[in-house]
């Protein structure tokens, strides 16, 4: 908590400590040329959701990627749950009537 200073942690070392702990992990261009406004993980962490000025929201899945088919020779396909680094897009939910500038 930075809002109040403790005598023993000063708050330069505070933002000191928090910015060592951030970073920049992933740049997407989910939305095209607008900016995304929301950002929304649900409670598993597996899934985040995204909204923008497009008036569309976006679902995405963590972690999924290409893995052989079990059965197939020389077959890909997609599995949740795949070992992978990565996101990918699971649904573009459209209809929205403005910006989505806050997912609930």
């Amino acid at each position: 908590y930075l809002g109040r200073q403790s005598q023993s942690f000063p708050l330069e070392s505070q933002l000191s400590l928090l910015k060592s702990r951030l970073s920049h992990a992933i740049t997407m261009s989910c939305h095209l040329i607008y900016p995304v406004y929301c950002l929304r993980f649900d409670k598993t962490g597996k899934y985040f959701i995204t909204g923008a000025d497009d008036q569309i929201v976006k679902v995405f899945h963590l972690g999924v990627g290409p893995k052989k088919a079990p059965d197939a020779d020389d077959a890909m396909s997609f599995s949740y749950g795949a070992n992978v680094r990565g996101a990918v897009l699971v649904c573009s939910l459209r209809g929205h009537a403005g910006v989505v500038a806050d997912i609930d």
